[in-house]
């Protein structure tokens, strides 16, 4: 993953941008699919403000874009939550690409259960009685028709 780093207000060590390229770079083994990321770092100049670094990260690739944005006491904090955000993000963007790919019945959750196996074995799924039983005389949906005989 191409990692770029950008800042404001604040300069970025030698170490600081080993970890963001660590920890930002190890997020394409989720979804080999992202190729760039942008982050950027930018520190609040009010005193009052307890959360003083703002970090922006922006993933893109394959048609997709991600971002979020943290804010903590200190620029690896920052980094930290980012991670952590965009791992959900990218969990949930891949989970999403998986139904889409395969279907609605295959996903993770309930890859060993088939539709409609909690509520019995009868074989209509769980949906009941089919169309044109007993209870249905006329025939249609609603009924008011004219009984078959």
């Amino acid at each position: 993953m191409d990692v770029s780093i950008s800042s404001r207000h604040l300069t970025v060590t030698p170490k600081l941008e080993e970890a963001i390229r660590a920890k930002i770079g190890r997020l394409d083994r989720f979804l080999p699919e992202l190729d760039t990321a942008v982050v950027h770092l930018d520190e609040a100049r009010n005193p009052r403000i307890a959360d003083r670094e703002v970090c922006e990260v922006t993933l893109s690739g394959h048609g997709h874009r991600l971002r979020c944005k943290v804010k903590a006491p200190d620029p690896l904090t920052a980094v930290d939550r980012a991670e952590a955000k965009l791992e959900r993000q990218i969990r949930k963007l891949r989970t999403k690409l998986q139904a889409r790919h395969h279907g609605r019945g295959a996903t993770i959750r309930n890859r060993g259960r088939r539709r409609g196996s909690a509520s019995g074995s009868s074989g209509d799924g769980g949906r009941g009685p089919a169309e044109g039983a007993a209870d249905n005389p006329g025939g249609g949906p609603r009924g008011g028709g004219e009984p078959a005989g």
